[in-house]
C-alpha cells in the first residue's frame, strides 16, 4: 500500500505520519515538503519526502497510484493573535 500526506511537515501531518509508520499502515509513505529542513524532518521519521508546493504547483514530479491520500495542507492568512 502507498500513502501520500500533504501537510506532512506541519503539526497535525507530522503526528499523522508518525502514527502511520508506527502502525505499519502502508509499505511506502510519502510526504510533501517545501524545504530541505522539511525533507530532513520527514526522512528522519522514515517518510519519503517529495519537494512540492501546492500553492504554486511547482516541484518534483508526483508519483502516481497512491492507495490513500491524507490532505492536511492548508494556507493560513491574517493574524492568529487577537
Amino acid at each position: 500500500q502507498k500513502a501520500l500526506v500533504t501537510g506532512a511537515t506541519g503539526f497535525i501531518g507530522s503526528n499523522l505520519v508518525r502514527q502511520l509508520k508506527a502502525n505499519s499502515f502502508a509499505d511506502s509513505i510519502f510526504g510533501l515538503s517545501r524545504s530541505e529542513k522539511g525533507d530532513k524532518k520527514l526522512r528522519d521519521i522514515g517518510v519519503i519526502p517529495i519537494r512540492f508546493d501546492l500553492e504554486t504547483g511547482r516541484g518534483d514530479p508526483l508519483p502516481k497510484n497512491f492507495d490513500v491520500v491524507f490532505h492536511l495542507a492548508g494556507k493560513l492568512s491574517g493574524s492568529l493573535v487577537g
